[in-house]
């Protein structure tokens, strides 16, 4: 058998390419919509008598909530009733200081008007919050490009149109509605959904620093808007709500993850609209495999993002930002069997693993339990609901808290329990919360969960004030830990992530299918192992290839249409004689007359893979990699990188896959050559930006445990245009 190629390093760098000038992706300076969030000068169109039109409510609110710039209404009307502690003015040309944003909420037919009046007069953002544009066709398309050149030609930014508007704590406030302050930076396509994230936050004791709505992202995009709030001192963690992203701002949107990712402030995403739209075929497995949802996930996890399913989940996560101690356990404290029990449960579904206490730790919680406290084994859990427990002194949660938290193995506290509901020792309790409370600001992680949740009570207010997250039941806590958890484990020793460069392509309608000698002349250039090859469509040529290549071969019809050769006879294996061969060949003749054959050589069985090159619409490049062979369409196991991802993100995706310990070893198996694994898929990836964009299959990669072998390719040049 041929001996598997084998490589030594694996690659570190990130090509760089200029990157495609798309809206809502293109790069801008940091200041570019600090006008726009911050505006020192807000004027506002739409002001009327009424008080319920967006821009009479924009102005009021602005000014109540402690707007302390300048506060200018525009209005069709030079004299409003009620308005008279705000400057009204006809033409925005009226206002001699300059203007740093503009709310512009007048219909659609007025909007354009009005933004030409605001890039004559110098102003430097604007928000549209008329809808009408491009979301309904072709029609809005062009108003919104005659919107964008307007812009552009006078250095103005736009937010919208289809949008919220947006609200800064103790500054402007565009939006109709007004959210709690606080430290959450959000950026989402909905109100409806910030006004019930809002809602929430009121009774969760969180509230936001800024909401932006995006709209149609004709300009300003998430990507931005993250890598802004990745630099605002007000913002501690962020909350997305995306239904999709322009074509070509991919990047950014990277990008903006890796800043706030860098920032350790972490990010929160609830999509809508998460059936399967699926990515563009392009005749390979790996187009027809890679679908929206694949994609996201890969993006959203590449860059330290969490993913939740609803706006519930996305409330519970943003309580529990501060992050387990990397590479501890957790130590649970409850006030009952059955509460223990369900929190071992809990946590160890979604991953949280016990801390193992030391001895000292334990000899330290013997000294204080009472007699008759249950021991489960090491103490964790650990149960105080009996005579002596909480029930009679609540401080002593409090004491066990303080014990475990000087353990090195404990990187979070949780309490199970019905902790807040013990009125009989009501001034204890509350001494046990501000315990607690100090133990939280010292840098201890601690969740709680409380039957007590919705109940009104000042040891959870307590609790809540000094940030430590409070949750109705056990499964919500662990729901809203474990992801964070998970990601500090993958993203924990990560180097810091190199800005996304590869030029975004949209979606690809087809492809040239490039013949044998072409694709693996392209393949050997990006330094892929390709096996050695020969064509043959004679028994001459037939004999001349054997003597070359030497035995055991295979030889294989050269058909780039057929996907799965075997299905069809259309692969020989296992040919170890010339007698062999000759039969072989003799029959893919008579069943594909007039052919051309490949031999090549057989390579020992192995752990077999697929490893692809695909475009999509909106992400540009993407590999895929996941079980190969025969097991492609069954096993449906694959994870989706960008094309030029680091190291440690090619790790993190093949780690997802189900088939992983199969890879990495497990119960005795021996460990495969992960290094030459990730260091091919880095190749593959870079052949994204080389020359003609390829699309192409390595199915099956046949992966050593020292080494691997593309055992058959299918490469197509694609015109992503």
């Amino acid at each position: 058998m041929r001996q598997p190629h084998s490589t030594a390093a694996l690659r570190r760098a990130r090509p760089g390419a200029s990157g495609a000038s798309t809206a809502g992706a293109s790069p801008l300076s940091q200041t570019s919509i600090d006008h726009l969030v911050n505006p020192r000068s807000v004027a506002i169109f739409g002001v009327t008598d009424s008080r319920q039109t967006w821009g009479s409510t924009a102005l009021r609110q602005s000014a109540a909530l402690g707007f302390s710039g300048a506060l200018y209404g525009v209005s069709q009307r030079s004299s409003l009733q009620g308005f008279d502690e705000f400057r009204i003015v006809q033409d925005i040309a009226d206002i001699e200081d300059s203007v740093d944003c503009a709310l512009i909420a007048v219909g659609k037919d007025r909007t354009l008007a009005a933004l030409e009046a605001c890039a004559s007069s110098g102003v430097r953002s604007a928000v549209v919050v008329a809808a009408g544009f491009g979301e309904l066709g072709a029609e809005g398309r062009a108003l919104e490009a005659q919107m964008l050149d307007v812009a552009r030609s006078a250095g103005m930014r736009i937010l919208g149109p289809n949008c919220i508007g947006l609200f800064r704590s103790g500054g402007v406030c565009t939006t109709p509605f007004v959210l709690p302050p606080g430290a959450v930076g959000m950026a989402t396509q909905s109100g409806n959904v910030a006004i019930a994230l809002g809602l929430r936050a009121k009774g969760y004791g969180f509230g936001f620093s800024t909401c932006v709505g995006v709209g149609n992202q004709l300009d300003v995009g998430f990507g931005e808007l993250l890598s802004w709030f990745a630099n605002d001192p007000a913002t501690s963690s962020v909350a997305i709500y995306l239904e999709g992203i322009p074509r070509g701002a991919a990047a950014a949107f990277a990008d903006g993850l890796s800043d706030c990712h860098r920032a350790q402030k972490p990010v929160f995403v609830l999509r809508g609209g998460i059936t399967e739209a699926g990515s563009s075929a392009v005749g390979t497995h790996t187009g027809s495999l890679t679908s929206d949802a694949r994609v996201w996930s890969a993006l959203l996890e590449g860059g330290g993002a969490v993913s939740v399913s609803s706006v519930e989940a996305l409330a519970d996560s943003l309580l529990a930002t501060r992050l387990p101690r990397f590479g501890r356990g957790v130590a649970v404290m409850t006030d009952g069997g059955g509460d223990s029990v369900m929190a071992m449960d809990s946590l160890a579904l979604r991953g949280l693993p016990l801390a193992k206490l030391s001895e000292r730790t334990r000899l330290a919680l013997i000294a204080v339990l009472p007699p008759l406290a249950p021991r489960h084994e090491g103490l964790n859990p650990l149960t105080l609901d009996t005579p002596g427990g909480l029930q009679d002194n609540p401080e002593l949660l409090a004491t066990c808290a303080e014990i475990c938290a000087d353990d090195p193995a404990v990187g979070a506290l949780v309490i199970a329990g019905l902790f807040g509901g013990y009125q009989r020792h009501s001034s204890e309790e509350i001494a046990a919360a501000q315990r607690l409370a100090s133990l939280c600001n010292s840098g201890m992680p601690i969740a709680v969960a409380s039957a007590y949740d919705g109940v009104v009570d000042d040891t959870l207010v307590e609790l809540r004030r000094a940030g430590i997250p409070v949750y109705g039941c056990i499964e919500r806590l662990a729901a809203a830990v474990a992801p964070r958890y998970e990601r500090v484990k993958v993203h924990a020793s990560d180097p810091p992530r190199e800005a996304v460069r590869v030029e975004l392509r949209p979606e690809v309608g087809g492809g040239r299918k490039l013949a044998t000698t072409e694709a693996l002349d392209r393949l050997r250039r990006a330094g892929l192992p390709c096996p050695p090859v020969r064509m043959v469509r004679s028994a001459k040529e037939l004999v001349l290839a054997q003597e070359e290549l030497g035995f055991p071969l295979c030889l294989k019809l050269d058909v780039q249409e057929i996907v799965h050769k075997s299905e069809v006879g259309a692969v020989k294996l296992g040919l170890n004689c010339a007698e062999e061969l000759e039969q072989a060949s003799a029959q893919l003749w008579e069943q594909f007359p007039s052919s051309e054959l490949l031999v090549m050589p057989m390579f020992a069985p192995g752990f077999e893979l697929l490893v692809g090159l695909t475009w999509d619409a909106t992400f540009g490049a993407l590999v895929a990699v996941g079980r190969g062979g025969i097991w492609t369409e069954v096993e449906d196991d694959f994870a989706v990188v960008p094309a030029l991802s680091t190291e440690s993100e090619l790790v993190g995706a093949l780690s997802s896959l189900r088939c992983f310990p199969m890879i990495s070893g497990t119960r005795g198996q021996p460990r495969l050559d992960l290094e030459a694994l990730v260091d091919l898929i880095g190749s593959v990836g870079k052949l994204a930006d080389e020359g003609e964009p390829l699309s192409l299959d390595l199915n099956p990669v046949i992966l050593y445990v020292h080494g691997l072998a593309i055992a058959d390719f299918r490469v197509l040049a694609v015109d992503p245009w």
